[in-house]
């Protein structure tokens, strides 16, 4: 099953893993508790706007979720 996620949904789970927008608000990078800094690049065409499916499994991998499924999990309980 492929799970479908909007750029206002990953600036959501950004927020929630308290990131910070960088530079121009494209990077969103944080160090998390284990220590690793996660990044993601967000080229954000609106808060509306639908990721393709191969940038959400990127993001999801670059945040730290194993796979969209686990992101989307996440997103769900916010």
């Amino acid at each position: 099953m492929g799970y479908t996620f909007t750029f206002g949904d990953i600036q959501k789970i950004c927020r929630a893993l308290n990131m910070q927008p960088k530079g121009n608000g494209r990077y969103w990078t944080v160090i998390g508790p284990d220590g690793v800094v996660r990044w993601t690049k967000i080229d954000s065409h609106g808060p509306g706007g639908v990721l393709a499916t191969g940038t959400a499994s990127r993001i999801a991998h670059q945040l730290g979720f194993s796979t969209p499924r686990e992101m989307y999990l996440f997103l769900k309980h916010l």
